[in-house]
């Protein structure tokens, strides 16, 4: 089935809401095609008002690269482990219903050795005030830097981990999700990264932030390294590289992880339920088999 759709932009840095498409639908190779060219135009797209099922949701993010499931499988839909439920609401023992938003700026996957190109978030319930997603473009970011900075950072690498990154956001004896099994941390080893990538379908070069795995740059001693990616992340989150999304239930947000970093930001528990189902789709680009 062909999807005639048109795009409005959600801000003058990035994003775009795609109207006149039924993800539901069984959409024919051309119009997938022009979806992936809009996804990395514009970074970010959104689909509102609609009425997904887990099936649903994963059948859609399978036409766009192969899904991942997460290391958390406490957090997964039994039915469909490629669903990754996100929350900061617990049942009536105090227990967890999903995993918390990071409240830090960082991309998905970036403890992988091939960091997935893309998220799916869809908003199944949505509270009545915070829970926003803010997105920040790390080409914009990249592009405004004056040539001093991109000829600094041009062939610097960082080091990241899932277990030190992992502790650091659930500190043992202060958070009360489980802490990862000796059988988990064998599974993420570190991983290199540029501190510059290239967008493996536009290009495009992007700034690739610690976020929340990144550790150090390779080569640098730690004050140096800190105060780089600390200064390169003040920069890239200022509010002109920024949209911030105010969710309604029904909104679905297909984010890049190529050229986005993301961030939570916190709402009363007490006062309503946010509760996401998250895909991952692998880049195409970096997992050919």
């Amino acid at each position: 089935m062909a999807g005639d759709f048109y795009l409005v932009p959600l801000s003058d840095v990035l994003g775009a809401e795609v109207r006149g498409l039924d993800i539901t639908a069984d959409l024919d190779d051309l119009t997938i095609t022009r979806l992936e060219e809009a996804w990395a135009d514009h970074e970010i797209l959104l689909f509102r008002n609609l009425e997904l099922s887990a099936e649903q949701q994963v059948t859609f993010s399978a036409r766009l690269g192969k899904l991942s499931s997460h290391t958390q499988a406490d957090y997964a839909i039994p039915e469909h482990p490629e669903i990754f439920i996100v929350s900061s609401n617990v049942d009536k023992n105090g227990t967890p219903i999903g995993a918390t938003p990071a409240r830090m700026w960082h991309s998905d996957g970036q403890y992988t050795a091939t960091p997935p190109a893309g998220t799916l978030l869809y908003g199944v319930d949505i509270p009545d005030e915070g829970g926003d997603t803010l997105f920040a473009s790390m080409i914009a970011s990249y592009d405004a830097l004056d040539i001093e900075m991109k000829e600094k950072i041009e062939n610097l690498q960082v080091l990241h981990s899932r277990i030190q990154s992992y502790v650091k956001l659930h500190p043992p004896g202060k958070d009360v999700r489980n802490q990862l099994t000796e059988e988990e941390k064998s599974s993420f080893p570190d991983v290199i990264h540029p501190l510059v990538r290239r967008h493996t379908y536009s290009g495009k070069k992007a700034l690739y932030l610690r976020g929340n795995a990144g550790q150090h740059i390779i080569g640098l001693d730690e004050a140096e390294s800190d105060e780089l990616l600390d200064t390169l992340a003040v920069f890239a989150t200022q509010d002109r590289f920024i949209y911030r999304h105010q969710w309604r239930k029904g909104d679905a947000i297909l984010w890049d992880n190529r050229s986005v970093s993301h961030m939570g930001t916190p709402y009363d528990i007490t006062k309503g339920r946010r509760y996401m189902h998250r895909t991952t789709i692998q880049d195409r680009a970096l997992n050919r088999a």
